[in-house]
């Protein structure tokens, strides 16, 4: 969602290298027009009868990423505009959206042993710090939250790794609930009148707590994915800083009118989703069927809230339910 952008909302594919072994389903990929056809069914089972099913879906995307494409390229087509988005002063939200084992978590987060695999989390904890360096802005304090929210239960993953300890909210609203590490200058947390902010010195700090808390989620194996996340994932960067009046000096615009520097403050929220599940193929029992329950659940609604979003652009629809899950309700600021 970038304010820079012709449409606020931008959907992306990526397309997952196949598996050894894995048949192929037919689809058809071409990245030139951003389109997709699967077909629905095979030539084996055409007949004589008459058929009036199609034979293939297509499907239309902003963007289409091929299966070569590196991680770097993904983070530049797909979330980069929104780092200069979040610091001019537009909210904005990344969600990897998908089926159990179609690779989110790869994609937003990649594995910690190669660095040249970094995700798009830690890649947009970089450009951050990056680009506020670059254009010279001191003046500025970056804070990022990470939370889990597992059964609609939100826990804090900045808090210690024991989970008997991390708090927990069944229920009310979700301001204010977790706790935020804090950069404005050499010293984490700290503010100081008149003191220069120089924050590109803390990316490195920052990126220690990204691995930390995303190290302490929750997964679980099951037929169709060895370590499936059981939780949606939500990593915020909150930044705040003050933007000099037009006229600079001490703000005054003459004829007797003060223009006094803005105060601007946005955020970004990248979401890692749990990925959705049909219990028949993943054989989940018990502990990991209540789970799949909500994990589908959650998504069923988050999708209500994006088609209330699309009606009420058309004034067809004056209510957005961002209220009937923790998920929605959290990103309302950033979806809407």
């Amino acid at each position: 969602m970038s304010g820079r952008s012709k449409s606020s909302v931008q959907v992306f594919a990526r397309v997952k290298p196949l598996d050894a072994g894995l048949a192929h389903c037919g689809m058809q990929e071409d990245p030139k027009h951003a389109t997709v056809r699967v077909p629905t069914r095979t030539a084996s089972k055409a007949s004589s009868v008459v058929n009036s099913q199609a034979d293939a879906w297509d499907y239309e995307f902003d963007g289409l990423i091929p299966d070569s494409a590196s991680q770097e390229e993904v983070f530049q087509q797909t979330t980069m505009p929104l780092v200069d988005s979040l610091i001019e002063g537009y909210n904005g939200a990344v969600l990897a959206y998908g089926q159990t084992g179609a690779g989110k978590t790869h994609t937003m987060f990649g594995p910690r042993s190669q660095y040249n695999q970094r995700g798009l989390a830690a890649r947009t904890l970089s450009a951050v710090f990056r680009q506020l360096s670059r254009q010279g802005i001191s003046d500025a304090t970056v804070r990022m939250s990470a939370l889990e929210i597992y059964n609609e239960t939100m826990i804090d993953m900045l808090q210690p790794p024991d989970i008997s300890a991390q708090p927990r909210w069944e229920g009310g609203g979700v301001e204010s609930l977790h706790a935020t590490k804090g950069w404005n200058g050499s010293a984490v947390g700290q503010t100081g009148a008149g003191e220069e902010l120089v924050v590109h010195e803390e990316k490195e700090e920052a990126l220690n707590y990204l691995f930390e808390a995303e190290t302490n989620r929750s997964i679980a194996s099951h037929s169709m994915n060895n370590r499936s996340s059981r939780s949606h994932f939500v990593l915020t960067l909150h930044l705040t800083r003050r933007r000099p009046s037009a006229h600079g000096g001490d703000g005054r615009g003459g004829d007797d009118m003060i223009e006094l520097d803005s105060l601007v403050v946005s955020k970004l929220h990248l979401v890692d989703l749990a990925g959705s599940e049909r219990v028949e193929r993943t054989k989940s029992t018990g502990v990991l069927a209540r789970e799949a329950a909500f994990i589908n659940k959650s998504l069923s609604f988050l999708e209500q809230v994006v088609v209330a979003l699309a009606e009420a652009s058309e004034s067809r629809r004056e209510h957005v339910p961002y209220r009937r899950s923790k998920l929605t309700h959290l990103l309302r600021d950033s979806l809407g």
